[in-house]
């Protein structure tokens, strides 16, 4: 989605905006309210954070009649004419929405071939776990080296489709060298299923089976999290433990009846599949017409990849860097039994006295609303978005997507990579 970089707004209607895109462009023509009040809660309808707002002064009886905002009394300047009436904490002109930040993923290990695919003959590979990534094909467990260890980060990532586009993509690799990415930019979602110029992606929704509830609230939609098959959407089982076929993934083809009937769209193969079918809102056996295509699929920005000028890729990221063991490593540690156990070392490789540097390589995303994918705290690794915007923070502190010392601004392997002496 586009992101208004600055706007005059004039009783609703938008005199000059400055603006990435053209989607907001008729948006603005809905907005006209009647009081400072109704103007407030109007913004909150089109932007999730509005910063600081101003309303007009009493003007002089001549002024009033002269007053236009793109040919000013002679001498008058705009700021002479507004006065602030809302700014951050306003809670009229904060609509945070079903928005999320950034989020990585792991494609599943073993699938699409030892270069990811991604071709037409050989598709993506899906997602295999959400807030993770491979490193040499792991997402978890140690990689270890001797002296030194070539290691290849592979990931999904994306922006939320209100946030677009990515504006940073960085793997901070913990060892004191530049990290990998990390200029500033505009990136494309990469994803392991986009839109084509036929057919919209689909995505994953809350929902058990592929009956799918009819006008779905957002809440219930999983639009950044494509899919084929219910079996892609697995991966958010995370977010609800103990759901397992709580997500699916939007049906192809529906039963035509279903479309306009009350209760769920029933999905099907053949026409076949729609004739004789109970279900709980109508347990006498009913046809229900023929199978089609299913009308609910979205078109979703964020998920198209129709040109060269969209904003998905049906790629993974990928990232290479040699570790190497120094003595003045960050965590350099002399290998005992205690070392051995917690890294999950082989006592035929690493034997007493050894000397090992240990590396926790993370990845970040940074979107156009200046979010990035995290950790809560230290010893939580549990997902959870920052942004830089914010007042400093008692935890993460201050500016922290842009710190590469900050421990809770990325997503950290779930695993070490241990390099011997």
């Amino acid at each position: 989605m586009c992101q208004v970089k600055s706007c005059y707004i004039l009783l609703g209607r938008a005199k000059s905006c400055n603006y990435y895109g053209s989607r907001l462009a008729g948006s603005f023509a809905t907005l006209r309210p009647t009081s400072q009040s109704t103007f407030g809660a109007g913004l909150g309808q089109l932007f999730a954070r509005v910063y600081k707002t101003y309303g007009l002064v009493s003007l002089p009886n001549e002024d009033q009649v002269k007053f236009n905002l793109n040919a000013l009394p002679a001498g008058k300047k705009i700021n002479e004419y507004l006065a602030l009436s809302g700014g951050d904490n306003s809670p009229n002109v904060t609509n945070a929405g079903s928005a999320s930040p950034p989020m990585v993923a792991a494609p599943k290990i073993g699938v699409g071939g030892a270069n990811y695919g991604c071709t037409a003959n050989q598709p993506c590979p899906p997602i295999a776990s959400l807030n993770s990534f491979l490193v040499n094909g792991q997402t978890i467990g140690t990689v270890y080296g001797i002296k030194q260890k070539p290691v290849t980060v592979r990931f999904y990532g994306w922006a939320d489709t209100n946030h677009m586009p990515i504006k940073r993509v960085r793997v901070i690799w913990g060892d004191n060298e530049p990290d990998g990415g990390a200029s500033i930019g505009r990136f494309k979602n990469h994803k392991p299923y986009c839109s084509t110029s036929e057919k919209p992606a689909k995505f994953c929704v809350k929902g058990g089976g592929s009956n799918l509830v009819k006008n779905l609230p957002d809440t219930s939609k999983f639009v950044n999290i494509t899919c084929r098959t219910d079996a892609d959407c697995k991966p958010l089982e995370v977010l609800s433990p103990g759901t397992t076929g709580f997500y699916s993934c939007e049906p192809d083809m529906v039963c035509s009846d279903s479309i306009v009937k009350p209760g769920d769209l029933i999905s099907c193969k053949t026409n076949q599949d729609c004739q004789g079918i109970t279900t709980g809102v109508n347990p006498t056996p009913t046809n229900y017409g023929v199978c089609t295509e299913n009308p609910y699929l979205e078109w979703v920005f964020g998920n198209t990849n129709t040109d060269a000028t969209e904003a998905c890729e049906e790629k993974a990221f990928e990232y290479s860097h040699a570790y190497s063991y120094k003595d003045d490593c960050k965590t350099n540690l002399t290998v005992d039994d205690s070392v051995r156990a917690t890294y999950g070392l082989d006592e035929k490789v690493f034997k007493d006295g050894d000397k090992i540097c240990v590396f926790k390589p993370r990845v970040q995303l940074l979107d156009n609303w200046g979010w990035c994918n995290g950790v809560t705290s230290v010893t939580d690794a549990t997902a959870k978005g920052w942004h830089n915007d914010e007042p400093e923070d008692p935890v993460a502190g201050a500016n922290v997507c842009n710190s590469s010392a900050n421990a809770l601004n990325a997503t950290p392997f779930a695993g070490y990579v241990v390099v011997k002496n």
